[in-house]
């Protein structure tokens, strides 16, 4: 059904972009080929890995354009990190595509400095504020230097025509507290919280994915949990503006849930120009 909504290059595009077993079931003993994670998306090997690549020249592209500003080059050359240490993120789908913020800013960094730092998305799409605590473990395990945790969009989402939300605000509120105290205690420097930023509740409705996943996501619950976060877990990179303003329908995706290569750029430049101020 799906393959007579859209052409297939398109729909298997969107699906590997946001979906990957490989790090969802990497507590299983095995490993799972190219070959294998193709097969989940009916694509031959070929298919998947030129995806990718065009993935990868996407995220290049968009770093270029940040290091061609002097201010941003500026910043990420004074960052307080040096050879070997370790930056994660911990989050959704936002930060889990291949085409993230995240992904644009390691790049953007190693670019400028030329520095051998770790940058390890810990980000799992479709995760709500209770499932990040299974990424905890390796938060732990790593030891990072800086943290990034951008999680809360997946609380505010409903399925089926129920009106109770995956994640109730007063248990989000309590999740996120409790991410940044495990955060904190794990982290080396500074732990940083980015706030949920709502979506477009009408392109949700007429997408022809999430409406097969029977899902919809509700402004108000996340403008709540994304004041929350401004208000009670500082330090935060608040970049809902960029998605408020007279621009914002170009940067979100067709699905109206996730963002644009314009989006997640505009979110990677607004991160960087804020760190400066931030890192200790």
């Amino acid at each position: 059904m799906w393959k007579l909504a859209m052409d297939f290059l398109s729909r298997t595009t969107r699906l590997v972009r946001f979906f990957h077993p490989d790090k969802r079931l990497d507590f299983l003993p095995g490993k799972i080929s190219d070959e294998a994670l193709a097969s989940f998306f009916e694509a031959n090997l070929e298919e998947f890995s030129a995806i990718k690549d065009g993935f990868k020249e996407n995220v290049c592209l968009a770093a270029k354009q940040l290091v061609e500003k002097p201010n941003v080059v500026t910043i990420l050359q004074q960052l307080p990190l040096e050879n070997g240490n370790t930056v994660v993120v911990v989050g959704d789908s936002l930060s889990d595509d291949y085409q993230s913020w995240f992904e644009i800013l390691t790049v953007a960094y190693k670019e400028v400095t030329g520095k051998t730092v770790n940058w390890i998305n810990l980000a799992h799409s479709g995760d709500t504020s209770m499932q990040t605590f299974a990424s905890l473990g390796k938060v732990k395990q790593l030891q990072p230097d800086l943290t990034f945790c951008f999680i809360g969009t997946n609380d505010s989402r409903i399925h089926a025509n129920c009106s109770k939300h995956c994640t109730s605000l007063s248990e989000s509120f309590e999740n996120l507290k409790a991410l940044k105290l495990s955060c904190e205690h794990y982290t080396k420097g500074s732990v940083i919280f980015l706030p949920p930023v709502g979506v477009d509740e009408d392109r949700i409705s007429n997408d022809w994915l999430l409406t097969a996943m029977n899902a919809k996501w509700d402004n108000a619950h996340l403008k709540s949990l994304g004041d929350f976060i401004v208000d009670e877990l500082s330090p935060v990179i608040d970049i809902r503006s960029i998605f408020n303003g007279p621009n914002a329908g170009d940067m979100f995706l067709e699905d109206g849930l996730h963002w644009s290569l314009d989006g997640q750029l505009n979110v990677a430049e607004k991160v960087i120009l804020n760190l400066g101020k931030l890192v200790r």
